[in-house]
């Protein structure tokens, strides 16, 4: 965070804290971290949540809680304790989407931090639990992406035979994926060609 977003920050941070003079309740700390998060003061929207949770918030707001500090985290670069507060807000929810998102959202941040073997072993670890097709698809492919990085080809190939039985692919799909394993053999895996080929099964996913 630069300087003059930091100063910003402290000076919404006091104005905020007029009315009431302190905030000193959980919900008073909660609203206060959701303004600062919402105005993307994610330093002090960190400090704000984690002293709701200090003063005991109502355990349905704390997996929002949990999952806005993974997220903060995200934004600040800090992906090693985005995964940290994410692990607790999944332990957190019986909802099968919101489970999704912070599993495959904490597996881009393994991504990001190089640690292709732990991204590996929770892919593997979830992949036969989810009943959705579109979670089962999506995964398997971070998991192809993810054995491409370690240039571990037989297992990629694996991975890749399944994507193609499981998964709802055009001709155009199943020609591009055929030619993923021998382009990535051949290039400084991952190439900016090869990135950009990524995107057009996930979007976005190109740019980890």
């Amino acid at each position: 965070m630069n300087i003059v977003t930091r100063i910003l920050c402290s000076s919404m941070l006091c104005c905020v804290l007029i009315i009431p003079l302190v905030a000193n309740t959980e919900n008073e700390v909660l609203n206060l971290a959701r303004y600062l998060y919402d105005n993307k003061c994610y330093d002090e929207s960190i400090t704000e949540y984690k002293r709701a949770l200090f003063l005991g918030i109502q355990n349905e707001f704390k997996l929002s809680a949990y999952q806005n500090i993974g997220k903060a985290y995200i934004e600040l670069r800090q992906y090693q304790k985005s995964i940290e507060y994410f692990d607790i807000a999944k332990n957190l929810t019986d909802d099968d989407s919101i489970y999704y998102d912070l599993f495959i959202t904490n597996i881009v941040s393994l991504l990001k931090l190089k640690e292709y073997s732990s991204a590996i072993l929770e892919l593997n670890r979830n992949i036969p639990y989810f009943k959705n097709q579109k979670f089962i698809d999506e995964s398997r492919f971070f998991l192809i992406l993810t054995y491409l990085y370690q240039q571990m080809w037989d297992e990629a190939t694996k991975q890749i035979r399944l994507y193609k039985a499981e998964a709802n692919l055009n001709d155009q799909e199943i020609n591009e994926l055929d030619s993923l394993l021998v382009e990535s053999s051949t290039l400084n895996f991952p190439d900016e060609s090869i990135a950009g080929w990524l995107s057009t099964f996930i979007p976005g996913l190109g740019q980890v």
